[in-house]
């Protein structure tokens, strides 16, 4: 009897704990975290690679259905060089690899 008292006790106390977090744990707004991907600028002097980076760690949290394509289509926007964004909408087939070979 009493083994029955404590895997009931535990059961409760997990689904106390699981409501707790559930709760307590921010709920993510995709509009927020989008207009956060698309409003960040580019500055020269912090270098592209950077600023690819940034773009990601923003991009894990906007759930969009293609990141890759969101990514390379944010980058291409922001690029100030226009040698460089000539050379990037001229390849019909960008992706983010291919523009990393790119700008090497």
């Amino acid at each position: 009897m009493r083994i029955a008292q404590t895997q009931a006790a535990d059961r409760t106390l997990d689904s106390v704990m699981q409501a707790f977090q559930a709760y307590f744990q921010p709920k993510r707004n995709v509009v927020f975290e989008r207009h956060q991907f698309w409003t960040h600028t580019f500055v020269e002097n912090k270098g592209i690679d950077k600023f690819v980076t940034e773009l990601k760690l923003k991009a894990a949290n906007c759930e969009f259905k293609d990141q890759e394509e969101c990514l390379r289509d944010k980058i291409v926007f922001s690029i100030t060089n226009p040698c460089l964004k000539g050379k990037l909408l001229e390849c019909r087939e960008l992706t983010l690899s291919k523009y990393v070979n790119l700008k090497k």
